[in-house]
């Protein structure tokens, strides 16, 4: 080999040898980052879980509150369909 290909034969390994630890701190790097998102992503599941759970509470207690209501209704009309019998 002539001495210009010895010296291109290092500018591409030390050129490629840089582009190799840059994709390797930049692949640690994402690594990191994806175990933050995994973090984030299991902690956003349980909140909407229990948002859920609330909703449900609430649907069934409005549904609850909604047949006390006609129940107390209907006993209010009969209590004043009473009176006025009287």
């Amino acid at each position: 080999m002539n001495e210009a290909s010895q010296v291109l034969l290092i500018i591409v390994s030390s050129v490629l040898s840089v582009f190799l630890v840059i994709l390797i701190i930049i692949g640690v790097e994402l690594m990191k980052l994806m175990s933050a998102v995994k973090k984030v992503v299991a902690r956003a599941e349980k909140i909407a879980d229990s948002a859920q759970v609330v909703g449900e509470y609430l649907k069934k207690s409005a549904q609850h509150t909604s047949i006390m209501r006609t129940l107390a209704n209907i006993i209010e009309s009969l209590a004043k369909g009473k009176k006025g019998e009287n």
